[in-house]
């Protein structure tokens, strides 16, 4: 008798196998592992999977801020399609989502979020030109500080924190000069003079680093240009002269009328990676890293598929190995991918297109495990956490759309009947994996608003449980359900 692959502890063993044929044994294997087992306890190898529900928030947002700390992440975001426009601050336990105390948030503009060493939330905002923080204390969100009133602060504003220090730059835009500030604890300081740039600046990305901060930053008028500075505690300093030229753009995404901010900066213990979309490849994702005498190429250039946008890149901070999350275009279905540089190349982190298209993403490394969470490109988005680890035995799929039906269930004939039903959109697509997260088959359907049927051939597939997941043409996922091969 073939063994089987389901995880079955101890193995069942059949005395009499006058009494079973190999399709009652399948069922009753079946059977056992749909009900005695949760679905997640079947496969603990790594795999992108929920963190929590599906959706985290609550409303809509319009906008959110990710924070770790020792391995939980805590999600700020701030409603846009309700009357109620104040903020959220919700953390995951472990177990479940816990939307925290909202007493003192107000309505300010927050454009920063951390967790100090203490795991106290702390959110830095900007209000009537002054720079501010609050942190969650005896149960309200209360005021720690605010800055003088500065006149120039006109444009991309940008936070940073280190543990309770908050760093803040920003550009004015009538001189296109950039300004440094850092509330050391006790009070304000300007950090250096202003830095003087060649006209108009984009894409300003501010990093803390063992103390110092950091600036990435373009200059479109000097053929996009790209300059790295550092903060020595006197001077801010260039760092490996010109980083790249002429090589970055803004991209129009081919899913969404839109430009896409293709570069991303991030330092880990002192060593600066930048990585950018090169518009003269086709749009492939490049890495550097500053050596300490100059900008290197990290493994291959242009390493990805054509036609990348909203890129993001991330260090784990104990050993420094870089990721890179990315809008993938390649399988047919626009949605997110992550890859990681193992010290000789590139390789993808689970499965590509693990998540819908997405906007506004960030990517953060704990202990070897990947976090991103996102919202889709939706007018009023709902925002999603996913992790790169073992399936937690609280994340489960959604399996309450009534819209997605599935027959039979165990298939025994080779065909999976799909039934959709009050999707208005006219191209699906579903894809097949197995337990351990891996793609195994997919498939694009054209259909009218309503009802519709259509019909998967299975017969490739070996006895064993699966999973089916139903997304948009713009990879919004809808649902995902499980069903079972038993021949």
């Amino acid at each position: 008798m073939p063994e089987l692959s389901l995880a079955m502890k101890p193995p069942l063993k059949i005395v009499h196998q006058h009494f079973f044929d190999m399709k009652n044994y399948l069922s009753l294997l079946v059977f056992i592992v749909l009900t005695a087992f949760p679905l997640c306890s079947i496969a603990q190898t790594p795999q992108w999977h929920y963190v929590g529900d599906t959706t985290i928030s609550a409303d809509y947002s319009s906008g959110f801020l990710m924070a770790l700390h020792g391995g939980n992440p805590y999600v700020f975001y701030r409603g846009n399609c309700s009357t109620d426009l104040s903020g959220v601050v919700t953390q995951f336990d472990g177990n479940q989502w816990n939307t925290l105390d909202t007493a003192g948030l107000g309505d300010v503009h927050y454009q920063g979020f951390g967790i100090n060493s203490n795991g106290i939330p702390q959110l830095a905002y900007v209000d009537n030109s002054k720079l501010g923080l609050k942190r969650l204390e005896a149960g309200a969100w209360n005021i720690i500080t605010e800055s003088p009133q500065l006149s120039d602060l006109s444009g991309n504003l940008r936070f940073a924190f280190e543990d309770e220090k908050l760093f803040a730059a920003f550009i004015n835009i009538d001189n296109n000069k950039i300004f440094v500030w850092e509330f050391d604890g006790n009070q304000w300081i300007e950090l250096g003079q202003p830095i003087s740039t060649a006209g108009f600046i984009s894409s300003l990305i501010l990093k803390i680093s063992n103390g110092a901060p950091w600036l990435a930053y373009l200059e479109p008028n000097t053929s996009k240009a790209c300059i790295v500075k550092r903060f020595d505690g006197t001077d801010w300093q260039t760092v490996g002269g010109q980083v790249f030229k002429g090589t970055f753009t803004y991209q129009q995404s081919p899913v969404f009328i839109h430009h896409a901010p293709t570069i991303d900066f991030v330092v880990n213990d002192g060593v600066p990676f930048l990585a950018y979309v090169d518009s003269t490849t086709e749009y492939r994702v490049n890495v550097l890293k500053f050596n300490g005498m100059e900008w290197t190429t990290v493994g291959q250039p242009m390493f990805t598929v054509p036609d990348v946008d909203y890129l993001s890149v991330a260090v784990d901070p104990i050993d420094g190995t870089p990721y890179i999350v990315f809008n993938d275009q390649e399988l047919g279905i626009a949605g997110a991918s992550v890859m990681r540089f193992d010290g000789n190349g590139w390789d993808f982190v689970g499965n590509r297109v693990f998540a819908p298209y997405f906007w506004t993403p960030s990517l953060q490394i704990h202990e070897g495990s990947p976090y991103f969470a996102y919202e889709p490109p939706l007018f009023c988005p709902k925002v999603s956490v996913q992790a790169f680890s073992p399936v937690s035995l609280t994340t489960k799929p959604n399996e309450e759309h009534g819209f997605l039906n599935i027959s039979p269930n165990p298939v025994g004939n080779g065909e999976l009947k799909v039934q959709i039903q009050d999707i208005n959109v006219s191209k699906v697509f579903a894809q097949i994996f197995d337990m351990e997260g891996r793609i195994l088959q997919t498939a694009a359907w054209r259909r009218d608003p309503g009802a519709s049927e259509h019909i998967l051939n299975v017969e490739a597939l070996v006895n064993g449980v699966y999973m089916i997941r139903l997304m948009t043409g713009s990879g919004e996922e809808h649902c995902v359900k499980r069903f079972v091969v038993a021949r």
